[in-house]
């Protein structure tokens, strides 16, 4: 299921077992001109993708594989989310293995920034929305993620935010603290 979900004030807070189970995809606000927007409806609507044909594109395949290194950081930041006292949970664990295995042989990892790429995604995606707390723990967590995902740039990003965010906000740690 594909799903759009607003998330401010007008709206109630994402239950854990909801973000547990969700990939959560942020979009930055953009300008849509009056132009833009159709009147008749979808356009190109003969061009949408069957879930046969999403299912074939994205799942793992027998000869897929991750990279010694993406598992080695993957590894990493499961040993920093145990020793801070947090627990990713199994059905977690499959879906970023998945994600992974599918995300190496779909995404370009050649660039030193792009290096983790599939990684990079699902843990912003899937990992980090589930951060929601204060405390030392918490405090910890983020300072240790900070420094292992420096050269993941769209976990940085989000990171960096969460914790400039919770030196404003009596060090509460929130993935959609804006």
């Amino acid at each position: 299921f594909l799903a759009t979900v607003n998330f401010d004030h007008t709206t109630e807070d994402l239950s854990p077992r909801f973000l547990d189970r969700s990939w959560i995809i942020t979009l930055a606000p953009s300008q849509i001109s009056s132009e833009s927007i159709s009147e008749s409806g979808l356009e190109n609507a003969e061009t949408i993708v069957s879930f046969k044909s999403l299912l074939s594109a994205f799942s793992p395949k027998p000869d897929d594989y991750i990279p010694e290194a993406v598992k080695l950081k993957w590894e990493k930041i499961q040993d920093i989310f145990r020793s801070c006292g947090h627990q990713i949970m199994p059905r977690n664990l499959k879906m970023i293995n998945c994600y992974c295995l599918a995300g190496c042989r779909c995404m370009n990892q050649g660039t030193p920034e792009s290096r983790f790429a599939p990684l990079d995604y699902a843990v912003s995606q899937k990992i980090l929305p589930l951060i929601n707390g204060s405390g030392i723990q918490y405090d910890d967590l983020m300072h240790k993620l900070a420094d292992e995902c420096a050269n993941m740039p769209i976990c940085h990003q989000h990171i960096e935010r969460m914790m400039r965010f919770a030196e404003n906000n009596m060090g509460y740690y929130q993935f959609f603290a804006r």
